[in-house]
């Protein structure tokens, strides 16, 4: 399957949905688990990803993909030792972000 097309079609689905809303939420959400997946097979940077995709997002909305692609892709996946895996595990504790949830 070509994840990087599938990102190419599910990004733009985000941008057509209200802010805030629960269903650009779960896409955002999908998205992000997909490029974690990616990052984790193919070792590419989220901007890789989403440069292959064509993907036209902002700064911020490369930022908060970025964001959710580590939350996502945390728990050691990563044999890497990329800088996000460390910190995504800790994000991803249960007792480390109460305030989160």
């Amino acid at each position: 399957m070509d994840f990087v097309l599938l990102i190419s079609q599910l990004l733009p689905l985000i941008s057509n949905v209200a802010p805030g809303a629960g269903q650009a939420t779960l896409l955002a959400t999908a998205a992000a688990n997909i490029i974690a997946y990616i990052q984790q097979q193919k070792n590419l940077t989220t901007e890789q990803i989403l440069q292959r995709a064509g993907a036209q997002l902002d700064a911020n909305e490369i930022e908060l993909l970025k964001d959710l692609a580590r939350l996502q892709g945390g728990g050691g996946a990563n044999p890497g030792g990329a800088p996000g895996a460390g910190g995504a595990g800790g994000a991803s504790s249960p007792g480390g972000g109460g305030g989160g949830l």
